[in-house]
């Protein structure tokens, strides 16, 4: 390279200079010893001053250093300097000034609607609740509008709680009547019940303030399109299983409850051929 090119002359110095001729003299990379000595704060320029270098570069200026001298005592660029000063003689100010949040995507009124949406029918999801409204925000908005207000989401209960006062009566009853024979229970009019519905009876999320399980509208099942006769087959051959039977059909809350009576020990139905 050397015999071929020679060394850098004229326009060719100009562009290369003579610190970037290698060790054998051609046009080459630029040895390390060279290359000028790099300040740590330069490579990582975004990283926050800490509050004490700070106090130090006001220090330093009001000493009567000037900014390109502090900026190359503490390595910091000229820029980083001179805001630190303005900030603190505008405002007497060394930390971060505070930021503005940012703007809500909804606007007042959709906010309520969104409220609305789950008060209304507690088991839309969010999904459906953004595509209801037609809403530019995004499922992790209207579920942060929706904890704003207070609402969480819980799995609907089954039933409502038992009372402490049913389940003393409950347990006195099994007492006063355990050590009955079986002639004795042959005698007894048992009565059952069973519980279908038309759509499907799984767990349900519905949206409720906290806290609010035990209350009459935390355990109503909301229905949820996500499910399908398919996957969640009705109960209903426990019907055909019951036969000569006197039974009644009650519809409860959306529900149908079925109770039938039989004389002698109970047993279950759906065991039966």
């Amino acid at each position: 390279m050397a015999a071929l090119f020679g060394p850098p002359s004229g326009h060719r110095a100009k562009y290369f200079g003579a610190s970037a001729i290698s060790a054998r003299g051609g046009v080459g990379c630029a040895s390390s010893a060279t290359v000028p000595p790099t300040s740590p704060h330069t490579l990582w320029s975004k990283v926050r001053v800490p509050e004490s270098e700070r106090w130090e570069i006001v220090e330093l200026y009001f000493k009567g250093r000037s900014q390109r001298k502090i900026a190359g005592a503490t390595g910091r660029t000229l820029k980083t300097v001179n805001r630190i000063v303005r900030a603190f003689k505008s405002c007497r100010r060394i930390k971060n000034a505070p930021r503005k949040p940012r703007s809500r995507v909804t606007t007042e009124q959709e906010d309520a609607w969104i409220v609305a949406a789950a008060a209304v029918k507690p088991g839309l999801s969010a999904q459906q609740i953004k595509n209801t409204l037609d809403l530019r925000a995004s499922v992790t908005t209207v579920k942060r509008h929706l904890r704003e207000a207070g609402l969480k989401s819980g799995i609907a209960a089954q039933k409502p709680l038992i009372r402490a006062q049913n389940k003393k009566k409950q347990l006195q009853f099994s007492r006063q009547h355990a050590q009955r024979s079986s002639e004795e229970w042959n005698q007894v009019v048992f009565k059952d019940e069973y519980t279908f519905t038309t759509s499907c009876d799984q767990q349900a999320r519905i949206w409720r303030p906290d806290n609010t399980r035990p209350s009459a509208c935390s355990y109503w099942k909301p229905e949820n399109p996500r499910f399908c006769e398919d996957c969640c087959p009705r109960p209903l051959n426990r019907l055909s299983s019951i036969a000569n039977v006197p039974t009644t059909i009650v519809d409860v809350r959306g529900r149908d409850f079925l109770w039938s009576s039989r004389i002698g020990v109970s047993c279950r139905h759906h065991d039966r051929q």
